[in-house]
C-alpha cells in the first residue's frame, strides 16, 4: 500500500447545489487536510461562541475551489456566506469528505 492513499488529492469533485433561489448549480469541492478537517472540528466545539460561529464557513473555505483547485473563497468572504448558503454547501463539503451524504442537489 502506498501512503499516496492517505495524502490530500488535488482532484476536484463537481457537485449540484440548490442555490437559495430554488436553481440548480454546479460548485467545485476539494477533499480537505486532516487538519483542516481538525480545525473545523476544535473551533466547532471550542467555548469560543465567534469560533464556533465561523466553523462551518471555514471548512467550506477549505474546500469549495474553482474548477483548477483554487480556493473560491477568501476568509472574508466565507465569513459572509448567509445561513441559506452554508445549509446549501456545507452539506455537501461533509460528502466531499466522506463525512455524510449530501441529496442530489445539495441540500440535507
Amino acid at each position: 500500500m502506498s501512503i499516496q492513499a492517505f495524502l490530500v488529492s488535488p482532484e476536484v469533485t463537481a457537485h449540484p447545489v440548490t442555490l437559495p433561489d430554488g436553481s440548480v448549480e454546479t460548485f467545485h469541492f476539494r477533499k480537505v487536510s486532516g487538519a483542516d478537517f481538525r480545525r473545523y472540528q476544535i473551533a466547532y466545539t471550542s467555548d469560543d461562541e465567534t469560533k464556533q460561529a465561523y466553523a462551518m464557513q471555514g471548512l467550506i473555505r477549505a474546500s469549495l475551489c474553482e474548477p483548477d483547485g483554487k480556493p473560491a473563497l477568501t476568509e472574508a468572504e466565507a465569513g459572509r456566506l448567509t445561513m441559506e448558503g452554508i445549509n446549501s454547501l456545507f452539506p455537501v463539503v461533509l460528502e466531499i469528505n466522506g463525512r455524510g451524504k449530501a441529496n442530489d442537489a445539495g441540500k440535507s
